[in-house]
């Protein structure tokens, strides 16, 4: 993709210190960005995936608000209300599976038991994150598709109608 050049990046981040947790914001230079959140909130964030786009701060804001029923509260730090937590919390989840082996005391002893234990946690825990980033990466990636073919056109028809921009006098 090689005709839209903003200037400005709608990036995702993850977090060392508080692990599953993404932080979507811009910048224009989402790595020199990611310097300055490691030096304002503890641990490091890591920059997973940026996009270049026209209207930048326009689709950050609504996958702001597409994700806002996820914000995280209570982070301390640069650009603290942009982060994320897809799927319920842990503990909610160890509450369910708690409540499962009191309730069904019966599924330890199953020969599976282990791998449905795992199968819950990798439901609970690694599905709503892969979902997470694959949405925002598959919607940044589309706006970007829908920016260069739009920039593309208007290339084609400026050759095919042969239009000058040269000033008449």
């Amino acid at each position: 993709m090689i005709f839209v050049q903003s200037g400005m990046f709608v990036y995702c981040m993850k977090s060392t210190k508080y692990p599953g947790i993404y932080k979507i914001g811009i910048s224009n230079d989402p790595n020199w960005r990611s310097w300055w959140i490691s030096k304002t909130m503890p641990g490091n964030a890591i920059v997973l995936f940026k996009f270049e786009l026209y209207f930048a701060y326009a689709i950050e804001q609504t996958l702001h608000l597409i994700f806002k029923p996820l914000n995280v509260k209570g982070l301390k730090g640069s650009g603290k209300t942009e982060w994320f937590r897809p799927g319920l919390p842990w503990y909610v989840w160890a509450v369910v599976i708690g409540a499962l082996f009191y309730w069904f005391p019966g599924i330890v002893y199953v020969d599976n038991g282990l791998f449905y234990l795992g199968a819950g946690l990798f439901c609970a825990i690694v599905l709503p994150a892969v979902l997470f980033l694959a949405f925002v990466w598959t919607f940044l990636f589309l706006c970007r598709v829908v920016q260069e073919s739009a920039v593309a056109g208007i290339i084609f028809l400026v050759i095919r109608t042969g239009y000058s921009m040269s000033v008449k006098m």
